[in-house]
C-alpha cells in the first residue's frame, strides 16, 4: 500500500482500517486494545486539526488588524509631517529633524 502523506488521506485510511476491524471483531479479539487506542487517537487528531484551522483563522484576523493599524499609523504620520511643514514653512532647515526634506534654493546655471 502507498504511504499516506496528506492528512485527509491518512485519516480516511485510519477510519477504513477501524471500520474493517469492527466488521469482524471475532477475528481480531487481541487487537481490541489497539483498535480502541486508534479510535481515541483519531478523535484526538481530528480535534487538533480543527484547532489548527481555528488558529490559522485567528492568525489571519491578527494580520488584518496589524495591516489596518500600520495603514492608520502611516496616514497619521503623513498628516503630522504635513502639519509640521505648514507650521515651520517649506524651506525651514529644522524640517530635516522631523524626516521632511526642506525645499532648497535652486542652483543657478553657470
Amino acid at each position: 500500500m502507498a504511504k499516506k502523506n496528506a492528512y485527509l488521506d491518512m485519516l480516511q485510511d485510519w477510519e477504513n482500517l477501524l471500520s474493517a476491524v469492527s466488521d469482524s471483531p471475532e477475528v481480531f479479539t487481541e487487537a481490541l486494545h489497539l483498535r480502541n487506542t486508534l479510535e481515541f487517537h483519531l478523535a484526538k487528531t481530528r480535534n487538533a486539526q480543527s484547532n489548527r484551522a481555528a488558529y490559522l483563522a485567528e492568525a489571519r484576523k491578527g494580520t488584518r488588524e496589524l495591516n489596518a493599524a500600520v495603514a492608520q499609523g502611516r496616514e497619521l504620520t503623513m498628516r503630522l509631517r504635513a502639519m509640521i511643514k505648514c507650521t515651520l514653512g517649506p524651506r525651514d532647515t529644522r524640517l530635516a529633524k522631523y524626516g521632511v526634506a526642506p525645499l532648497r534654493p535652486r542652483r543657478k546655471k553657470t
